[in-house]
């Protein structure tokens, strides 16, 4: 009888507990579905007005420079982009295509003509009211339908700088007073639970029986992961087997097939003799026959910090199936500085003593340099790109923040802002230019010209640049002087001299600028009286990304492009760009062209 009651007791403790366990799983489902689904509509909204932002601001500012459409109607031209919102709203179709159901919604009372049509429903201009009264507070409801529940999330979709230009300045646009900050319209997200529900309802039943099974479970994995620790063990040993394989087919195959530029070598260790093949002589400098077969004297040719750490590597290691890969720098004999690639393997005996290395070497120096020349590429570029976007961010966060009060600061503030902004345009269109040249992309449309009227609208348009140095530009041109030229591209040239000798001159200097023709050849000169140039840098002064005084030129927002563009563009123009300078006293920068003589 109390065995009875203590399993009849006990059975209702079970039954009590798996119904409170129930209880308190539906409360916590209840409130787990309801948090889950804000935050992820909350996700949703976040993701499209970041990227709505990111793509104003990265794509289509850059597109617009470039002289790309951006328009709502962009399917029916080929060179045209979406406008934000308009991308922002195919976006939002496209998440309500999404398995999750979930669809969301761009609305505003100021609709584009394009989107005046469009009709809201009695909750959508309810959500509107709420938010154009707090912006601050996202809105969120959960309501029933026949279809089940769903959440209507939406937040303020608020201007931004990036967008008031447009806004303001449309000639469509319903509104042409906006002011940053102000409430545009309405992102609103709407997210169905019913995938909600069922995740969470299953997850929590299945834990609750996962406890019950735990111990079961337990005994079953282990068993599990020692059968396929076994496995593994196996799968791992023919894996190396088959590695092993590989290598010595990939280092027969590199043998057969690039015989010519490889050089193959035998260490006998026991004799401490090495031999080599012809290609191995040419790599190290020396003609076939001089090499006295001394592995000392191979270590030898190798640059100090790299003789020591090959001989030891090289010989301590004892593992036959081990490729031994390495690279080090070696002098010739007439002091040229090459990169070796070494790839070698031991050949052990019966008793696996190790008898011989076998292995090859070729030449790397070119690859090393072109991975110098890349590593610089991107770290000048990745200097150039950050610095005025840390500018720009700093400042709009100082304006967001409302930390300027006054509007002289906030002027100060904007107008760095707008100088940094004009500087990644330069910046970004030497780079195009500079990618133009190196590919030979560069166009060059040759006519002849008159250079007089080019030179003096290049003074036209830097004078502005002169004026706020209180540089004063003298012109001393002779008349009549025509070359076959591209007019845009010798206009870029003309600039890019002008605005330099502008940059680096003092302030309230002169700046000559002469052209003249002697012997059939024309000399456009640009000459000023500033900072100049040491001798022992006039070898940089064309090369790319130079930074001879790298405080002046962040000072004045140069990128260190323009020289290297304007040799190319003179050399396709058939002249000769080179220059003078005296440090201290200033530089003459000069270009010389042939000249053409009309009929």
């Amino acid at each position: 009888m109390k065995k009875t009651k203590f399993v009849v007791w006990l059975t209702g403790f079970v039954l009590v507990t798996l119904v409170a366990a129930l209880t308190h799983i539906s409360y916590l489902q209840s409130g787990l579905i309801n948090s889950a689904a804000i935050r992820s509509a909350e996700l949703y909204a976040t993701s499209l007005t970041e990227f709505r932002t990111l793509y104003t601001s990265e794509v289509v500012t850059r597109a617009t420079s470039s002289g790309m459409e951006i328009t709502h109607d962009y399917e029916s031209s080929i060179n045209a982009l979406p406008l934000p919102a308009t991308l922002t709203i195919k976006l939002g179709k496209s998440i309500g295509a999404h398995s999750s159901g979930a669809n969301a919604y761009l609305y505003s009372p100021y609709p584009f003509p394009w989107r005046a049509g469009e009709a809201r429903s009695e909750l959508q201009d309810t959500i509107w009211q709420k938010i154009s009264n707090n912006p601050n507070q996202p809105f969120s409801q959960f309501t029933e339908s026949d279809s089940g529940t769903s959440l209507f999330y939406g937040v303020a979709d608020i201007m931004r700088p990036s967008c008031i230009g447009c806004h303001n300045s449309h000639p469509e646009s319903p509104k042409t007073d906006w002011k940053v900050g102000d409430v545009r319209g309405v992102l609103l997200v709407e997210l169905p639970l019913e995938s909600f529900i069922s995740a969470t309802g299953q997850d929590l039943r299945v834990a609750l029986i996962g406890y019950m099974i735990l111990g079961v479970a337990g005994l079953i994995v282990a068993f599990i992961v020692y059968k396929m620790y076994l496995q593994s063990e196996e799968l791992e040993y023919k894996f190396e087997s088959t590695t092993l394989q590989y290598d010595e087919l990939s280092t027969i195959h590199k043998l057969a097939t690039d015989v010519a530029d490889v050089g193959i070598f035998a260490f006998d260790i026991v004799q401490n003799h090495v031999t080599w093949d012809r290609t191995m002589s040419k790599l190290y400098g020396l003609a076939t026959g001089d090499f006295d077969g001394q592995h000392e004297t191979w270590i030898s040719m190798l640059d100090p910090e790299h003789r020591e750490k090959l001989t030891n590597d090289w010989l301590e290691s004892e593992n036959a199936t081990v490729l031994f890969i390495t690279e080090f720098s070696i002098e010739t004999p007439t002091g040229e500085k090459r990169w070796i690639k070494h790839h070698s393997r031991l050949v052990l005996d019966e008793a696996g003593v190790a008898t011989r290395i076998i292995g090859t070497n070729w030449d790397i120096t070119g690859s090393k340099a072109d991975e110098k020349l890349k590593n610089e590429f991107v770290a000048t570029v990745s200097h150039e790109l950050r610095t005025p976007l840390t500018a720009i961010i700093g400042s709009l966060a100082l304006l967001r923040a409302g930390v300027v009060s006054e509007p002289s600061q906030s002027e100060k503030l904007i107008e760095m802002s707008h100088r940094n902004c004009e500087r990644l345009v330069r910046l970004t269109n030497d780079i195009l230019d500079m990618e133009k040249v190196q590919s030979g992309n560069l166009k060059i449309d040759m006519k002849p010209h008159d250079l007089c009227p080019l030179i003096q609208n290049s003074i036209e348009i830097n004078a502005g640049m002169a004026k706020e140095k209180q540089i004063t530009l003298l012109l001393n041109l002779q008349d009549n002087l025509y070359a076959v030229i591209d007019n845009d591209r010798f206009a870029q040239v003309m600039d890019n001299l002008i605005s330099n000798a502008i940059k680096f001159s003092h302030h309230g200097a002169e700046v000559l600028i002469s052209a003249h023709s002697n012997e059939h050849v024309l000399r456009v000169s640009v000459t000023d009286h500033g900072i100049g140039i040491e001798e022992k840098d006039f070898h940089l002064i064309f090369n790319r990304f130079i930074q001879v005084d790298s405080d002046n030129k962040r000072k004045n927002g140069s990128t260190g492009l323009g020289l290297a563009i304007c040799k190319h563009i003179v050399h396709e123009m058939q002249g000769r760009i080179d220059f003078e300078s005296v440090l201290g006293r200033g530089s003459v920068f000069y270009f010389e062209l042939p000249e053409y003589r009309q009929s």
